[in-house]
């Protein structure tokens, strides 16, 4: 069985500069990720930096306002049955 996996979201407005300070600023590991996003590993929890704006589109709101808050949480199990 997979394990489940936790994740933290910020959307970043400077994606490089958010990876930065995460990988090197931190000392984060950064996992294989495509270069609109970065994963990285906390001991169980994953931290996923996307743009504020990539961010806001996949929640299907607007990034402008005070309605976004650049911040999901997400908890992945393995099917639909799991808690």
């Amino acid at each position: 069985m997979k394990p489940r996996i936790s994740m933290i979201t910020p959307g970043v407005r400077g994606l490089a500069a958010a990876i930065g300070f995460y990988e090197k600023g931190l000392g984060f590991p950064r996992m294989e990720s495509p270069p609109e996003v970065a994963f990285f590993t906390l001991n169980g929890t994953c931290l996923g930096l996307y743009g504020r704006e990539a961010l806001a589109e996949d929640a299907t709101v607007s990034p402008e306002g005070e309605g976004f808050e650049s911040f999901a949480l997400a908890h992945k199990v393995n099917s639909e049955n799991e808690d």
